[in-house]
């Protein structure tokens, strides 16, 4: 049995305990010990009034005649009045008064301020009377209905209590003469020492049934919202439904019934009629709980023995009056012969651990309700308490176990599916993280192979193609010395723009420039041009890769390669700006400008050089503008674009 139960069951008997313990503990003043009359003197009075309510009850009460001595005869309590055969079959059989009589003489030593009760744990009749030295001194005529499940209670008036003189105490019970009655041991005595028997049989007689009453409601609300919350769920609605159904059979235990008889033979009627639909309800929901071996036959004889039992309690039957005692011994034979099945199924192998808590559960209820249907047939000491009560609530523990293990069972399943989903996650992980692992290896050694493609490119279509060129021209003897020097001299420049695109600028314009102004410098000045150095800080160009840095490098080498060659210019600008105009992108600009001689754009025949300029612009998704008049110099503007575009070439 889980570990859960155990403690649930320790809680639930520690807070009886702590109960029963409250009101069997409570101090008793020092004075003499009530005492216990375990034999009485017994009389049984006749009477004609047939009328079974409160004003019938009255007239007996009022016409009652004290019975002559020759009646009365010793008894041992509790006793048992047996019922008149002849009076059931007599068209309004006549009422019975039983009369039990002790003899009690009040203590000499009385504590100042003490008072005598009288206390019977139970009488079982319809009502009762109190009489002391031939006066009545208490009646249940206004709750006579509820004799079946309260104490006996008087407390004597002061004024008859003569100390040392015997009192002459009757307690006549009222009955319907087939019915039967009885009587517990009377009780007399101080009322500080019955007061903790007695607060114990209210304990378990009305408080505990009152509170399972309210467990019960709370519980069927509870999974009525439960229910409605998730409707697929039947099996909580079933709980919900047996919950609030024997929640309102309990309420037998709590309400007071008002004295009519219609309402209160129609209200014993349904209670004894809401038993069979709550076995129904709590069978269906106990059957529902191991859906791999349901008892089909089972559920589908139930609704049948419901109905059965329905059209059984509806007063239009002989022997009407005789029917509540066969009705639940029905019901206790239904739930013996059902309680059986389904303990087979729990003890099978391989059953439900919550299906066996369950069926022990049934067992026990069965058995209280056994004892009940028993102490209400009167075959066993009145002074035992009806435990049905009890059992409803052990049995729907039971349940609520069973809810407890599968909401357990789904989180913990839950709780496993997600573990294997976190370490199928894991896994899955680690194979991306290798795959990334190795995509990343496999792009950098393509870099790599691109960069060695792209290098021997650069490297054959302009170093190597103006050393070819030159060597012919040497081998053919058609190049001066000073003519090899220029040419060397631009092979050498090209395979530092070459070198220089390599370098890591971060992305940043103006640091490639830098470089490239480093390089350039001093041939610059030995040639007799001043530089002029304008370059703000620019924004990050993301395409700006050493392919791309070559080309912006190619743009300006030749730029500045034709000032140095053809404007005969003292002074260069080199000059960086960021354009921002609305609705347009960002662009960075690059103005070279010279104070040479300049020249006319629009009489000069075109060359390879400017086209080549501006092919190598639109490579970079840029725009190439001269600008530049006779006398005047001339100003060249790269335009590039700061976000990559479309177009741009790879």
């Amino acid at each position: 049995m889980n570990k859960r139960l155990y403690r649930v069951l320790a809680c639930l008997a520690a807070a009886l305990l702590a109960g029963l313990l409250y009101v069997t503990l409570v101090p008793v003043p020092p004075g003499p010990p009530p005492e216990r009359f375990e034999a009485a003197q017994f009389c049984l009075q006749h009477t004609h009034e047939w009328r079974y309510s409160r004003a019938g009850f009255s007239e007996v009460f009022a016409s009652t005649q004290t019975p002559a001595e020759a009646c009365w005869q010793t008894v041992q309590l509790p006793e048992h009045v047996r019922p008149d055969a002849h009076a059931r079959h007599e068209l309004e059989p006549a009422l019975f008064q039983a009369w039990f009589r002790v003899h009690y003489t009040p203590p000499l030593n009385l504590p100042r301020g003490e008072t005598l009760q009288i206390y019977v744990p139970r009488v079982m009749g319809a009502a009762w009377q109190v009489v002391i030295n031939g006066r009545q001194v208490a009646n249940n005529l206004d709750d006579w209905r509820m004799t079946w499940n309260r104490p006996l209670a008087v407390r004597l008036d002061p004024s008859l209590i003569a100390t040392g003189q015997p009192l002459d105490i009757r307690v006549g019970v009222i009955q319907r003469a087939w019915y039967g009655a009885s009587m517990t041991p009377i009780v007399v005595g101080p009322t500080s020492g019955i007061a903790p028997a007695l607060a114990l049989r209210q304990l378990l007689q009305i408080t505990m049934p009152q509170a399972s009453t309210v467990v019960l409601l709370l519980m069927g609300s509870f999974f009525v919202v439960f229910w409605l919350a998730r409707p697929m769920e039947r099996i909580h609605l079933l709980l919900a439904l047996a919950s609030l159904a024997w929640g309102v059979c309990n309420l037998q235990y709590v309400l007071h019934r008002p004295d009519d008889a219609l309402f209160a033979d129609w209200y014993a009627r349904i209670v004894n009629m809401s038993i069979s639909w709550v076995m129904w309800l709590i069978y269906l929901f106990v059957l529902r709980i191991d859906l791999s071996r349901r008892l089909r036959w089972l559920e589908q004889a139930l609704p049948w023995y419901v109905l059965g039992m329905t059209m059984l309690a509806l007063p239009f039957w002989p022997l009407v009056d005789d029917i509540g005692v066969l009705y639940q011994l029905l019901n206790s034979l239904v739930a013996a012969g059902v309680t059986l099945a389904i303990a087979r199924q729990a003890w099978r192998p391989h059953g439900l651990p919550e299906l066996r808590v369950i069926s022990l559960s049934l067992v026990l209820t069965m058995a209280a309700g056994m004892h009940d249907v028993a102490l209400l047939a009167q075959l066993i000491t009145p002074e035992s308490i009806y435990l049905l009560p009890y059992g409803t609530l052990l049995m729907f523990a039971s349940f609520l176990y069973a809810v407890q293990r599968r909401y357990v069972a789904a989180i913990q399943q839950t709780e496993q599916l997600s573990n294997s989903l976190a370490e199928r996650l894991g896994l899955r992980e680690l194979e991306l993280r290798e795959q990334h692992s190795r995509l990343l290896s496999i792009e950098r050694e393509q870099a790599l192979l691109l960069e060695r493609q792209r290098l021997m490119r650069d490297m054959h279509d302009g170093l190597g193609a103006a050393l070819m060129s030159s060597l012919v021209l040497v081998e053919q003897g058609r190049m001066q010395t000073e003519d090899i020097a220029i040419m060397l001299r631009e092979c050498v420049d090209d395979l530092r723009l070459v070198i220089d695109s390599l370098e890591p600028v971060g992305q940043d314009l103006v640091t490639l420039l830098a470089t490239m102004r480093y390089r350039l410098g001093r041939r610059l000045e030995h040639a007799g041009l001043k530089v002029d150095w304008a370059v703000r800080d620019l924004p990050a160009l993301p395409w700006l890769d050493p392919s791309h840095a070559l080309q912006v490098l190619r743009i300006v080498q030749e730029t500045l390669t034709n000032i140095l060659k053809h404007a005969e210019a003292s002074r260069v600008r080199i000059e960086t700006l960021l354009l921002q105009k609305p609705g347009l992108p960002d662009q960075v600009c690059v103005h070279i400008e010279d104070d040479g001689k300049g020249f006319d754009i629009d009489t000069i025949a075109p060359g390879r050089g400017l086209r080549h300029l501006r092919q190598r612009a639109q490579k970079l998704n840029g725009d190439l503008d001269i600008h530049s008049q006779q006398g005047q110099g001339t100003r060249v503007t790269l335009l590039l674009p700061v976000h990559l575009m479309p177009g741009l070439a790879s």
